[in-house]
């Protein structure tokens, strides 16, 4: 019930730390029982309960005069050393009864829980408001922290928000009234269909709060795509409180509450940070940090307990995060005026350091203070150098960024490149893509193929050496600057973050995914096969049922690789694909994949209704597939009884891409068979090579804008799915 740290330095000197660092307001926690049940309590008479020995040593020996005085006495004196130092206060009704905060089940969370009576709430809020009326350092007063729990409804919140909003601004009508929302103040939403409509003037101000486990898990931030996270929980804020200051009836808001592990343990927490700072520093709304004291006098159960989450380290004579200075440096100032009629000029920010772009004297670019920085401008494509006609230039890979005359280079042109909108990228005109199973084959032709078009390929594979053996074949081809390896086994989940970690990191989005890698369930009798006339019929007058035999290992395997492979590749990487001016998937299919190869039977007739054809169904009929064949009943059911898996993994797989086509209509997604070409998978008894059949994918892989999507190609003609 008295501020912390009292046991660690004299008051004038915390307020001083406060000062040094650049903080002028601060967000004062109280509890409701300090008004309403303990006023006439001295702080000895508390600590005299507990076993805080030392806490009262240390308050003795810098602050005396606290043990002998009420607890409301140590705030009135605490507000008098902030306001002396121009510190103002945000008084916020942390609990009512003294404890820690917050959990669903703490009693604390909402009205009429059992610590939570409304009526008493009001009447702490309004001796509150009437004991620091006329108080020049009190400038807002919040009625409650983090409303949560099982309780939590809108109507109750409306009710009682309004009616303690009224009582305090009858005591204090020049304090602002801060009003936090629900779910632990993370959530206003519910006021886009009914606003609070409350007499007091022009002194409403909503609060937010947020932390890197607000609403998700905090290893979120860690197992998926940052720019994805990020951009997730951007669009977050905005939809839960952001709204708020937009529109006809725009309303303050100020983001009271977020923080981090500042002693550096948690990546989870620096990246959110990293994040957050780029909303904040963008919107320029006023917030508040967890917290600014390095220790609690008790927590819990425990004495003295160390805050990690503090800017104070724990004897509160220095920064717990060494960095904090630059971290902060541009948040804590001004850097958006309401009133100026002056254009809009842009400062070039890096969350990760804190600091902005300069120029040096040899016009690259670098990180420097804040202070003194550099001006620019964004017409869409260029980023120029304020009052300049010079422009932000590429010199060259690994080299760094310059400010030149080369306006019309294309190393000049820049764009938002990835979800998060807060990278800005050259124009890559000829793009970027991805091939699964390129390290052979038609997959290693289709790499080749489409970086000798200047696209930039990331080949794949689930075999790092064969990979990297692929990519120096290419290589010596003259093709380095285009071909990078990542691998990807495309019916493992756990190696499909990595790539999108990379691709996002590396290109900030992605323009063709080349869905190519495949197995097949069948096993040759090359003896038979080497007797054959194949030669003399070819592939398709050939009676293959004596040569080929399906392998009951690999029937799963094949429906995994075949279908479920691209349909997860292609969902991970949908987002940066929706990125591209110019997206497109190419699913390389079979034309034994055609419905004409399935007999009547269910599943014919569910993969043949695009209308409402879906993945769900998609993934029924090869499950029932897989129990058929387990039963043995392929036959009796309408099943291909020859290459049946591979039959059906194609026809899951075209199937899909008809469904990609529909959801995503800006998108060029096709499938096509490439004919049958020599590969490991045909054992080389194609008769066409991997580069002719890499041919055709490279055609639907640069189809230009507004081309057909949603067909099966043979080869270079439309099939009938």
């Amino acid at each position: 019930m008295i501020p912390e740290g009292l046991n660690k330095r004299p008051l004038k000197d915390i307020v001083g730390e406060l000062v040094k660092y650049k903080f002028n307001c601060v967000r004062l926690t109280y509890a409701i029982y300090m008004w309403t049940r303990y006023s006439n309590k001295s702080v000895s008479d508390t600590f005299a309960t507990m076993n805080a020995t030392k806490v009262v040593e240390g308050i003795s020996k810098n602050n005396p005069w606290v043990l002998n005085v009420t607890h409301i006495n140590v705030f009135e004196t605490v507000i008098k050393e902030l306001g002396a130092q121009n510190v103002h206060v945000l008084l916020d009704n942390h609990v009512s009864k003294p404890e820690w905060c917050c959990g669903d089940d703490d009693g604390n969370g909402f009205f009429n829980d059992m610590f939570f009576d409304p009526k008493e709430w009001i009447q702490g809020l309004t001796l509150a408001a009437k004991q620091f009326a006329g108080n020049s350092a009190v400038v807002a007063q919040s009625l409650r922290n983090e409303l949560r729990g099982p309780r939590q409804n809108e109507n109750d919140w409306y009710n009682y928000m309004s009616e303690a909003a009224v009582a305090i601004h009858k005591q204090n009508p020049k304090v602002l009234v801060v009003i936090g929302g629900l779910s632990y103040a993370t959530d206003l939403q519910f006021l886009k269909n009914r606003s609070l409509e409350i007499d007091v003037g022009n002194k409403t101000v909503f609060e937010t709060h947020l932390y890197s486990w607000s609403g998700t898990p905090k290893d979120t931030w860690l197992k998926q795509p940052l720019n994805i996270v990020c951009s997730n929980t951007i669009k977050g804020i905005d939809n839960r409180a952001g709204f708020l200051t937009t529109g006809n009836n725009a309303a303050p808001l100020i983001f009271s509450e977020f923080g981090f592990d500042q002693s550096g343990g948690h990546v989870e927490d620096t990246r959110f940070l990293t994040c957050l700072q780029t909303y904040l520093v963008s919107t320029d709304i006023d917030w508040g940090l967890w917290s600014f004291h390095g220790s609690y006098y008790i927590r819990g159960d425990q004495v003295q307990l160390d805050e990690l989450y503090g800017v104070l380290n724990s004897d509160w004579d220095g920064l717990r995060y060494p960095n904090f200075i630059d971290k902060f440096q541009l948040l804590q100032r001004k850097n958006q005026d309401p009133t100026s009629e002056g254009s809009d000029l842009y400062i070039m920010y890096h969350p990760l350091t804190g600091k902005c772009a300069q120029v040096n004297n040899k016009n690259e670019l670098e990180l420097g203070s804040c202070e003194s920085q550099t001006r620019w401008s964004y017409n869409g494509f260029l980023v120029l150098l304020n009052s300049t006609k010079k422009c932000l230039t590429n010199s060259g890979e690994g080299l760094p960024v310059t400010v030149s005359d080369a306006c019309q280079s294309q190393s000049s042109f820049r764009k938002p490149a990835s979800l998060s909108r807060l990278h800005l990228a050259t124009t890559n005109k000829d793009g970027y893509a991805v091939v699964t199973g390129g390290n052979k084959g038609i997959g290693l032709s289709t790499c080749k193929l489409l970086a000798s078009n200047g696209v930039t390929v990331v080949l794949t594979a689930r075999d790092h050496k064969r990979g990297l053996e692929a990519v120096q074949k290419l290589n010596e081809l003259g093709l380095k600057d285009h071909v990078v390896f990542h691998h990807l086994d495309v019916t493992d989940p756990a190696t499909i973050p990595p790539l999108v970690d990379f691709i996002t990191a590396q290109f900030g989005k992605l323009d063709i995914l080349v869905n190519n890698a495949g197995i097949s369930s069948i096993v040759v009798d090359d003896v038979a096969l080497a007797a054959s006339d194949l030669e003399e019929k070819g592939p398709h007058g050939f009676d293959w049922s004596n040569i080929l035999k399906e392998d009951d290992q690999t029937v799963e395997p094949t429906i995994k690789t075949n279908y479920y492979g691209p349909k997860e590749i292609s969902e991970a990487l949908i987002p940066l694909l929706q990125l591209s001016d110019s997206p497109r998937i190419v699913n390389v299919s079979a034309i034994v994949g055609c419905l004409e190869f399935i007999p009547d039977g269910r599943a014919k007739e569910v993969l043949s209704d695009i209308e409402s054809l879906t993945t769900e169904k998609i993934n029924d009929i090869v499950n029932q597939f897989l129990e058929d064949y387990k039963e043995g009943s392929l036959k009796t059911k309408g099943w291909p009884t020859h290459l049946s898996a591979y039959t059906v993994s194609k026809a899951a797989l075209n199937a899909y891409t008809r469904i990609l086509a529909k959801k995503y209509p800006s998108f060029c997604v096709n499938a096509l068979c490439p004919g049958h070409v020599k590969s490991d998978l045909s054992h080389n008894t194609g008769n066409f090579t991997p580069d002719e059949g890499a041919e055709c994918v490279v055609r639907l892989a640069l189809l230009p804008n507004g081309s057909s999507s949603g067909l099966f190609f043979n080869r270079s003609e439309v099939t009938p799915f």
